[in-house]
């Protein structure tokens, strides 16, 4: 979900307007500058040591050296990825690692609701700073902070450490820079992350608005030291940049931990390797766009099939064409999106997509459409050798503007339940194949309405 795609219920309306507006301007300031003419330098890329898996054994050496040029991590082996496909599966586990922590915990997220799976988390997270002096880090994006919310005060209550990403005090001009990513890890040993919010809908079977479809990984393993480092210079910075408007208000000033958060020695969890994708463009303006190419390789390098899920298909340019090229050159390519019944965003939005799935199935990609139930997960699987699972959507906006995290990981396992997962899903009466005849109808229906030409024009804003 985009900053765009914020619930009416979730966002701040002037901040919406706000967004809307500086996007429609595409004016973007550089992303290290701060009020008063302050610049705060990006946080130092974690340094990647020695490579633990020999290049070239997984995907070939070639692919494997221009992953870990654009994404500035290494692989690791010795993890264990557990795919967990919706709420009911990665709640009772988000619960259950805190519930367990001991040390610390670090979660990130972009929408949390004061419903009863959010106050939940907020007071599990809570109970372990207040009861067993666990240090809780929370950074939430500004597209959500709400100052009186029951569950932010009670985490602050009992002494929980909290970050508001990028707020509008940070400068007007930064506003498209989002903070996407879903993430938690707990005493540096044990990693939650995927697509979903925490929120009803996305966690529990009796959601008002339906049990959406999403993803989590839960990953044990060297795996985990990457992240965790990742969200130590990210808290850093942050800190450090809020701190000037702390000093301003006369407010009490966030922490800045010199020391890492320490990662006890990793024994090996399990045989699979693993990499993990990230990019935060607020914080170091290289990020932006990188991944683009990144994919467009992972993509490229398909040779029997890709199955994507993505709830907001919009690609770039240079995603579309890979897939398209793919699917010429013979590759099985399906994937599962959102309908306009389905898509929490509406007709402009769905607009946007009418025009990328007419080139698509052109080329021989199969779309699936969700027919009523919202299918927010984001991942793919490149042949039966590589799944990537996270926050990253195929949109611009994803692309060049938010911060967002995705694993990369060969776990056979973890393969195997997404291929059962996509096997169910489209022998099961939830999606609808598409064909050319659906296409041009709804076109049509959007075209009589004016959505059509308004939604093409906005394409490169979402």
């Amino acid at each position: 979900m985009t900053l765009a795609m914020v619930p009416p219920c979730c966002a701040r309306p002037l901040g919406l307007a706000v967004l809307i507006a500086a996007s429609l301007a595409l004016v973007q300031a550089p992303a290290a500058e701060a009020q008063g003419g302050r610049r705060v330098p990006p946080p130092p890329m974690p340094e990647a040591g020695q490579l633990p898996v020999p290049p070239g054994d997984w995907l070939g050496l070639s692919l494997e050296t221009a992953i870990q040029t654009l994404s500035g991590e290494p692989f690791t082996r010795g993890n264990r990825f557990e795919l967990l496909v919706d709420g009911p599966e990665f709640y009772p586990a988000r619960l259950e690692m805190i519930r367990n922590a001991r040390h610390t915990i670090d979660l990130t997220t972009f929408l949390w609701c004061d419903d009863e799976s959010g106050l939940a988390v907020a007071e599990a997270l809570a109970s372990a700073a207040r009861e067993r002096n666990v240090r809780v880090r929370v950074i939430v994006d500004w597209a959500n902070d709400k100052p009186h919310a029951r569950g932010y005060q009670t985490m602050r209550d009992a002494g929980v450490e909290m970050l508001i990403f990028n707020p509008l005090s940070w400068g007007v001009l930064n506003a498209l820079k989002r903070m996407h990513q879903k993430t938690m890890i707990v005493d540096g040993t044990e990693l939650l992350l995927g697509g979903a919010n925490l929120c009803d809908e996305y966690m529990v079977p009796h959601a008002a608005r339906g049990l959406w479809r999403d993803l989590e990984l839960r990953v044990r393993g060297p795996q985990v030291s990457r992240v965790q480092a990742r969200i130590d210079a990210t808290w850093n910075w942050m800190a450090q940049e809020d701190n000037a408007n702390r000093i301003q208000e006369g407010a009490p000033l966030l922490r800045r931990y010199e020391e890492p958060t320490p990662v006890p020695r990793h024994p090996e969890a399990g045989t699979a390797r693993g990499i993990f994708l990230y990019q935060q463009p607020r914080i170091r303006p290289e990020d932006e766009a990188r991944h683009i190419e990144l994919y467009r390789q992972l993509l490229l390098s398909a040779r029997e099939r890709i199955i994507l899920y993505d709830a907001y298909l919009i690609p770039p340019r240079d995603l579309e064409e890979a897939l398209k090229d793919r699917a010429r050159k013979g590759v099985s390519v399906d994937i599962i999106t959102n309908s306009l019944k389905s898509n929490d965003m509406g007709q402009v939005f769905v607009s946007s997509s009418l025009s990328h799935f007419g080139r698509l199935m052109r080329a021989g990609v199969r779309i699936w459409e969700a027919k009523e139930r919202t299918y927010h997960a984001k991942g793919f699987l490149i042949d039966r050798s590589a799944l990537s699972v996270g926050s990253h959507n195929f949109t611009n906006h994803s692309h060049r503007n938010n911060g967002e995290s995705n694993l990369l990981t060969d776990q056979p396992e973890a393969i195997d339940r997404f291929e059962r997962m996509f096997a169910e899903d489209t022998a099961g009466d939830e999606l609808h194949l598409i064909t050319p005849q659906d296409l041009i109808a709804r076109s049509n229906a959007l075209d009589e309405q004016g959505f059509l030409i308004l939604g093409t024009w906005l394409t490169p804003f979402f």
